[in-house]
């Protein structure tokens, strides 16, 4: 399998293969940039990834990658890997 079809698979995108980019949707177009554009960089800086993501960033965990995200909501992946930090709006933050 080449690597941009392990890729493809690895962010539930593999059945669009031969799709033309344009018609995808926005999700779409994002787990696609995600999978082939930062799939092998140790480090991923995302700002509110999608839920359809959780599994990628899962397993970029599991091969010892690291991930700063900010978001509004939890992202169940990795509890024990992971350390969140709250930022209140007077500029204070706690673990």
């Amino acid at each position: 399998m080449e690597v941009e079809e392990e890729a493809l698979k690895s962010v539930g995108l593999d059945h669009y293969r031969h799709a033309i980019v344009c018609g995808l949707s926005q999700g779409q177009k994002r787990r696609l940039a995600i999978s082939l554009l930062l799939e092998h960089k140790p480090l991923w800086l995302l700002d509110e990834p999608a839920a359809a993501l959780e599994r990628c960033i899962a397993g970029h965990l599991e091969h010892g990658g690291i991930v700063s995200t900010t978001t509004h909501k939890l992202i169940a992946t990795a509890p024990s890997a992971t350390r969140n930090l709250y930022f209140e709006p007077c500029g204070r933050f706690s673990d």
